[in-house]
């Protein structure tokens, strides 16, 4: 079969929805910067695009954001597999001896890695994020020296950890700092690699210790904002009030990282202002639906049909922006012609969405009707013009 291809392109031209008025609300014009917050960064979740930033790459402290890293890495392994949920932890002295937000274990008490993870993400708990850190790096330092390596393989150039928990540095001690842009980074790797980390972010509250200590969510965003489901908190005095916060609306999900805030309500009312401001920038498209027809049909080399028209094999949706979706190109190419027997779902050829030099989606072409031989007669009557 001839293995040259032939390229079609197609500009899609698509109706945007009619913007009512031009304020933040509608989402025509980009947020201010806020007065009472040092740092904000808004981006998009399933291409990581940043489209607002305030002070984005100013190296702040991050508190207890921190602890995304330590969620990060010990997710890795439980995917790796050298980690379980049903793992046992020992909780070592020093990490019963962890201050700040805790759920108060004692020394050589053992726990569930799932348990204590849920403790990390949902409590903040510095003294679980300690004995995690030892049970995975052999030690804290251990651990910290794994997190800085991660650091770096992300390219979070504002990152640098001392510790796993984000608590305040002591005498004669270096802080946590990064910034908001490595934050909201880390977050989206943290949710595309793990997304069933959010079934825990999302909690309310949820017992511990067999129900005789009950965790409360810091982060008031998943009872206030509809879609949040995450994902961290931070506060020291020296560090301000920080948020990681992402929702998803309509297919749509958003990452907000606000840094420095002066007052706890102003973080989320910030993180809120501005994750609505993003949610309106996007919009899921459905660009091609399972099964669609080729606009071009093949040709078929002694077949008893002379042509053929491919379909698509899988639905095919992308979150654009709302401002570049007829933007959006579609390129497919096909195999120039088959030659009988052409069987049903054999693959023919590729339909590829483009938005700049990105690729948003793609999806293969596959024949949708087996197509029979001709026999000698059949060739003897095409060749005479019958």
């Amino acid at each position: 079969m001839n293995k040259r291809v032939v390229v079609w392109v197609l500009a899609m031209v698509l109706s945007i929805p009619a913007i009512r008025s031009a304020d933040e609300s509608t989402g025509l014009i980009p947020p201010s910067p806020s007065e009472e917050c040092r740092s904000a960064v808004v981006m998009e979740c399933s291409s990581g695009e940043i489209i607002f930033e305030q002070n984005g790459r100013e190296r702040l402290a991050p508190a207890s954001m921190t602890k995304m890293m330590l969620v990060l890495i010990a997710m890795d392994r439980v995917t790796s597999g050298d980690l379980a949920m049903n793992d046992p932890i020992t909780v070592s002295a020093r990490a019963s001896k962890m201050g700040g937000s805790q759920v108060y274990l004692a020394h050589n008490e053992i726990f569930p890695f799932e348990e204590l993870m849920k403790a990390v993400i949902i409590q903040s708990a510095n003294d679980a994020s300690v004995a995690i850190a030892e049970h995975i790096g052999g030690s804290v330092e251990g651990f910290v020296d794994m997190m800085n390596a991660m650091a770096v393989k992300l390219g979070l150039e504002e990152t640098t950890y001392q510790t796993p928990h984000g608590l305040p540095p002591g005498k004669d001690q270096e802080p946590d700092l990064t910034s908001a842009r490595d934050l909201a980074v880390l977050a989206r790797e943290l949710i595309m690699r793990h997304p069933e980390i959010l079934k825990w972010s999302c909690l309310d509250t949820e017992p511990f210790r067999d129900g005789k200590f009950l965790m409360t969510n810091t982060n008031r965003l998943i009872k206030q904002f509809a879609g949040c489901d995450g994902l961290k908190t931070g506060y020291y005095r020296s560090a301000g009030f920080c948020v990681t916060a992402t929702a998803e609306q309509d297919g749509v999900r958003i990452i907000t990282v606000v840094m420095g805030c002066e007052k706890g309500k102003t973080r989320f009312s910030e993180a809120a202002r501005l994750m609505k401001w993003g949610l309106l920038q996007y919009r899921k498209m459905e660009l091609i639906r399972a099964g669609t027809p080729c606009e071009r049909a093949i040709p078929v080399v002694a077949g008893e049909l002379v042509e053929t028209t491919p379909v698509t094999v899988s639905s095919v949706a992308a979150v654009v922006r709302r401002d570049r979706m007829n933007e959006v190109i579609m390129k497919t190419t096909l195999d120039r012609e088959l030659t009988a027997p052409v069987q049903t779902g054999q693959t023919c050829g590729t339909i590829a969405f483009l938005l700049g030099d990105h690729e948003i989606g793609r999806t293969e072409l596959q024949t949708a009707e087996a197509i029979p031989a001709l026999g000698w007669w059949g060739k003897l009557m095409r060749a005479v013009g019958l």
